[in-house]
């Protein structure tokens, strides 16, 4: 089954740009700059979830200060979640 998938990706924002109003707002306010990038069959796990971005384009947001922050993914793909305590979990 194919997914229409879009997705919001925020990558690691230090503590110091995350700091005040002014950065709050940047990182708001924040739309993708033009940058972006084709991808295939991609795989994004961490601990309980799973990210597949199979098909299109990861758009990069602007960066704040000198660092990319975060991406918008347009195309097919899938989110899993699996939590690791029972009671996380939806009963069956």
């Amino acid at each position: 089954m194919r997914h229409l998938a879009s997705f919001l990706l925020l990558l690691s924002l230090s503590s110091s740009a995350a700091a005040g109003v002014a950065g709050y707002e940047a990182v708001r306010s924040s739309r993708p700059d033009g940058r972006s990038i084709a991808v295939s069959g991609l795989i994004l796990e961490r601990d309980a979830y799973r990210i597949e971005l199979r098909s299109r384009t990861i758009h990069l947001l602007a960066p704040f200060g000198e660092e990319t922050f975060g991406a918008v993914f347009l195309g097919h793909g899938s989110f899993r979640l699996a939590p690791a305590l029972p009671s996380e979990r939806l009963a069956e």
